[in-house]
């Protein structure tokens, strides 16, 4: 298992590098309860769920999909179907895959729709630990 993860943001291009073992680990434990399929996203009363299909995710916000996911190595089959998103958008993707692991990110429109008062901040630190849980574990992990 590598100790590096690269956080893509497909749509902005973004990218950041993680050390996997700085992660908090009370949190990737309980998102790993999420694996292998995924479930109600603890800690909301039920409002965000996610669903899990390998190393590819779909968050949802009352059953409404505003974010999806995905984890991989290279340009492997996830990568294509997360860029295949950004396209079915028209949006233009910036980001390369690296051959290391990765995880990737699409903002799905749906999420900027949301009420200012549902909380949806954590986002971004629920994908670096539902991805670090994803990619440790050996159902869910990029082949």
């Amino acid at each position: 298992m590598p100790n590096l993860m690269h956080h893509h943001d497909l749509a902005a291009g973004y990218l950041s590098i993680h050390r996997i073992d700085i992660f908090s680990k009370p949190l990737v434990e309980n998102y790993r309860t999420l694996l292998p399929y995924g479930g109600v996203v603890p800690i909301f009363d039920g409002q965000f769920t996610v669903k899990i299909n390998g190393p590819r995710f779909t968050l949802l916000c009352r059953n409404v999909p505003i974010h999806e996911g995905g984890i991989g190595i290279g340009r492997d089959s996830t990568w294509s179907e997360l860029h295949g998103i950004i396209k079915s958008l028209d949006w233009f993707i910036r980001a390369k895959p690296r051959d290391k692991l990765w995880v990737a990110e699409v903002h799905l429109p749906n999420l900027y729709e949301l009420d200012d008062d549902d909380p949806i901040n954590w986002v971004f630190d629920f994908v670096r630990h539902l991805a670090v849980a994803m990619a440790t574990s050996e159902t869910n992990a990029p082949v």
